[in-house]
């Protein structure tokens, strides 16, 4: 029997084996689409009976799609059922985990990475290769589920936006999910103040890699949040509007007492932190009185 680490990167499969558990590892799959499918987060699982294997995998963000695999589990053969279907971001799921309680099978299952709320699912199914009945978020009274809906913001590095909502509509999105009254005019003050007010009812499609970035710190800053996380938030931006953003920042946690946690390369960024770290070979030193250098 061969040991098989599976993972994948791009979005497409990687299978490595070996004969024994801690390698060497040789290819055997290297970015392999499953289906013909870009495949993103996924699981495995086999029936106990049976033997049979199945490969659940997001699919091209927009299903979860179940594949039989073969007997030695390194192929795809064909599609045995497709679970929350025709769902667009940010309610593509993500994610899958599955297991099985009490003779029924389970599938948890997140939200789509770099959306904000990013709520998680939960859901049934009689026999691995059918379609999984959704029975709700796991966390519906979870406080700390709350807690992290009403006081953790999140600016993520990639691309968040729903191309078929305006800018502003993006921005308000979180607040409408959950319920509570819509930030309009926090919103339209943070617009302004980074540059995109005039883009307010313009489409994702319509934005370039800058702006649409800072929609996304707008859309943050909107939502009040006591504790920002901000990945690489200048990344796109040339000096002007990296200057706005950085400012808008520390002017979000200075005047309103909030914590923001910036990760960046960006080492101009020092001047605009109350305390700076410095990650190198995974140790976290204390940059505040030091040289220039990424910081938090």
């Amino acid at each position: 029997m061969k040991a098989t680490f599976i993972g994948h990167m791009c979005r497409q499969i990687i299978i490595r084996q070996a004969d024994r558990l801690l390698g060497p590892y040789e290819m055997v799959k290297n970015l392999y689409n499953p289906g013909g499918h870009k495949a993103g987060d996924f699981d495995l699982i086999a029936d106990p009976v049976t033997g049979k294997g199945y490969l659940y995998f997001d699919a091209d963000h927009a299903s979860l799609l179940c594949m039989e695999l073969s007997d030695d589990y390194l192929l795809a053969e064909k599609e045995a059922a497709r679970s929350y279907a025709n769902l667009r971001p940010p309610f593509t799921r993500e994610a899958p985990a599955l297991f099985e309680k009490d003779g029924i099978e389970y599938m948890l299952t997140s939200g789509m990475t770099g959306y904000v709320p990013n709520r998680s699912d939960s859901a049934v199914i009689d026999a691995w290769d059918g379609a999984f009945i959704p029975i709700g978020d796991p966390h519906v009274n979870d406080p700390l589920s709350r807690l992290r809906a009403e006081r953790i913001g999140v600016i993520p590095q990639g691309r968040s936006a729903i191309d078929t909502l305006t800018v502003l509509e993006n921005t308000l999105l979180p607040a409408k999910l959950y319920g509570r009254a819509l930030p309009v005019s926090d919103a339209k003050q943070w617009m302004e103040q980074l540059g995109i007010a005039h883009l307010q009812d313009a489409r994702p499609a319509e934005l370039s890699g800058g702006e649409l970035r800072r929609m996304a710190i707008v859309r943050a800053l909107s939502q009040h949040p006591d504790f920002l996380f901000a990945d690489e938030p200048t990344g796109d931006l040339d000096d002007e509007n990296t200057h706005l953003v950085l400012s808008a920042l520390r002017d979000y946690a200075h005047e309103r007492n909030k914590a923001v946690f910036i990760v960046t390369h960006e080492s101009d960024a020092m001047e605009y932190a109350d305390r700076c770290f410095r990650m190198d070979g995974g140790q976290l030193t204390d940059a505040s009185q030091g040289e220039k250098s990424s910081c938090f």
